[in-house]
């Protein structure tokens, strides 16, 4: 048999054993690292799936809870006159046509104005107008009711003059939710 030169005996010595140290490690790192995605997928579909009856069972709630509810839109009157504080309405709409709030800020109260009933639409604290006379008796047979302001719609409002020289008024539609009677609700 020949001799091995040093080179060959360093190769087979050291290099070759942990060459095939290192195979079998990579190996075994491959195999587990496909054990880690397969457990990461199946815990990634858990959890879609887990959201999706979450979300569903959201959908369900709110779908029961709205049929107790009735939905009634109004147009908003008296926008462009100033409030007790001198503050305009025209000032608070724009506000928030230009921030775009959550509806849940709105509220109605009933008050009287002139010996009259009226339902005023408040923004916080602020008044922003009242419902239309036209429907006034709709709202105010419900007023004990009011749940929520769902949707609103700031309208008009353009921030150039008119030929005439005068600005456009912000106008204000809103979407309520009154709580159905009970015994329309069972």
């Amino acid at each position: 048999m020949k001799k091995l030169k040093t080179w060959q005996i360093v190769l087979l010595v050291i290099f070759y054993p942990v060459g095939i140290c290192v195979l079998i490690y990579r190996l075994w790192k491959k195999n587990e690292l496909k054990k880690e995605a397969a457990e990461a997928a199946r815990l990634r579909a858990e959890e879609k799936a887990r959201k999706e009856a979450e979300r569903e069972e959201a959908r369900r709630r709110e779908e029961a809870y709205r049929a107790t509810l009735n939905r009634e839109i109004f147009r908003v009157v008296g926008v462009t006159f100033k409030n007790p504080g001198g503050r305009s309405r025209q000032t608070i709409l724009r506000e928030i046509k230009r921030e775009e709030p959550l509806p849940f800020r709105f509220s109605l109260r009933e008050y009287e104005h002139e010996g009259k009933p009226a339902v005023g639409v408040f923004y916080g604290e602020e008044q922003v107008g009242n419902i239309s006379t036209g429907d006034l008796k709709r709202a105010l047979s419900q007023i004990d009711r009011f749940e929520r302001v769902e949707s609103y719609d700031v309208t008009g409002g353009f921030e150039y003059e008119d030929s005439d020289g005068e600005r456009a008024n912000y106008g204000l539609d809103i979407a309520v939710y009154f709580k159905k009677p009970q015994s329309e609700s069972n």
